[in-house]
């Protein structure tokens, strides 16, 4: 028989105005459970557009897919279904409403039915599992943290990891970055009694560079009950300096053999010891010579190991990852021509931006110069209009329609333009 699914979810704005995390923990039928974690990104307004959109979307599909019998084997194909719909729903969204261009989210999630499931991820939002071989982390971060350790093999320095640890190298914004859908190598995989699962946004990560996770799992064992857990992963993130949104989903199956962690208020003596006169072997004398060489040796060992650590380091720094300095480029080149503010340098920015278009490392970046662009477009067209100067609003609304071409905003202002220029 089954064990029973329990699950407990909160959200937390913590240091940021707004909360652009969502979260889903849904019970579509008797054992058959869909539990997610979404981090929004593209401003207040896009990130929460963005993060709620891929949630429904999800639930309209899984609502579809569940109206009859699913086989654990069908479950991998029900969540690249989800990732997949909600690529276009993004962009479908997006493309009604040009002002949210750059929108986009994370999302992480599972899909059990019965004691059989499969997660899927895009993003850096993570999954945990902590069951009897420990606590591992399920999911692998579509970050550039996690790209600099896979490209070098190096933990990155907390100075690339404060500048970079926001970089996204794949996210739901509406492109074509595909999620992975795990377990990689089988079907689907099987739930075993006292298993919990974490699943949260990077609010909860303290050291990106690091996937061990220990204060997790001793917060998580040592709770009366998931609620109690979740809100001391929570308060344990923020108190150590989490400046974003903090999210929380624990899905514990069956029954976790939780342990009081005490003080050492009982590891007391007396005082009084009794003296014992010492032996001096052979063996003893022995033991303490291996010991001794032992210890040497390993002294020896991790000096080396950090000396050769220090010199990556050293190389690792003087060269700085060409592709973040690519972003760094990009990024300037862009705001320099876009300083001049004049139709020409404008149109040369797009033209930068159409280079990268298709660069997945330089996606999120060019997204958000399209959106400045854009901005400009409207900003200038406007002033152009205010002042009646007719003649260059119709330039300038026509250069826009060039590379805007779906935007009904410059439609009607060019249409406007023109009348007024008769």
């Amino acid at each position: 028989m089954n064990a029973c699914l329990s699950f407990y979810a909160h959200t937390f704005k913590g240091r940021r105005d707004y909360n652009q995390d969502a979260f889903e923990t849904l019970k579509i039928k008797e054992g058959v459970y869909f539990l997610s974690v979404a981090d929004g990104m593209g401003g207040a307004v896009g990130g929460q557009i963005a993060s709620r959109l891929v949630l429904d979307e999800a639930k309209k599909i899984l609502k579809e897919e569940f109206k009859s019998k699913v086989a654990p084997a069908e479950l991998k194909g029900i969540l690249e279904r989800i990732f997949l719909v909600c690529q276009k729903s993004i962009s479908k969204r997006t493309k009604l409403q040009p002002e949210l261009e750059g929108m986009g989210t994370t999302l992480t999630c599972m899909l059990i039915t019965g004691d059989k499931y499969a997660w899927g991820n895009l993003g850096d939002s993570r999954i945990y599992l902590l069951n009897s071989n420990g606590f591992k982390q399920l999911t692998t971060d579509h970050s550039y943290v996690q790209d600099y350790i896979n490209n070098s093999g190096n933990i990155p320095s907390k100075n690339i990891v404060d500048k970079y640890g926001n970089y996204l190298m794949k996210t739901l914004d509406g492109g074509n970055d595909e999620a992975d859908i795990f377990p990689k190598d089988k079907r689907f995989e099987t739930l075993h009694n006292g298993e919990v699962f974490l699943l949260c946004s990077d609010g909860l990560i303290l050291d990106k560079s690091n996937a061990s996770a220990t204060p997790f799992k001793e917060f998580i064992i040592a709770s009366h009950n998931l609620k109690d857990a979740s809100q001391k992963l929570i308060s344990y993130a923020y108190q150590n300096g989490s400046t974003d949104n903090i999210t929380c989903v624990l899905a514990e199956y069956g029954n976790l053999k939780r342990i009081a962690i005490k003080g050492d208020n009982n590891l007391k003596t007396t005082g009084n010891f009794k003296r014992r006169n010492s032996i001096v072997k052979p063996a003893n004398i022995i033991l303490f010579l291996i010991i001794i060489l032992v210890v040497t040796l390993s002294y020896f060992i991790l000096f080396q190991k950090n000396k050769l650590h220090k010199s990556l380091n050293a190389g690792l720094n003087k060269i700085l990852p060409q592709r973040v300095t690519n972003v760094q480029q990009f990024k300037q080149t862009v705001d320099d021509l876009l300083k001049q503010n004049d139709l020409t340098s404008t149109e040369k920015a797009w033209q930068e931006c159409q280079k990268l278009k298709n660069n997945n490392e330089m996606r999120a970046e060019v997204a958000f110069s399209l959106n400045k662009i854009r901005n400009w477009y409207l900003i200038n067209g406007e002033e152009a209009l205010k002042k009646k100067n007719y003649s260059e609003a119709e330039k300038i609304y026509a250069s826009a329609l060039q590379y805007f071409e779906r935007d009904s905003i410059f439609k009607l202002k060019l249409i406007y333009s023109n009348k007024k220029n008769e």
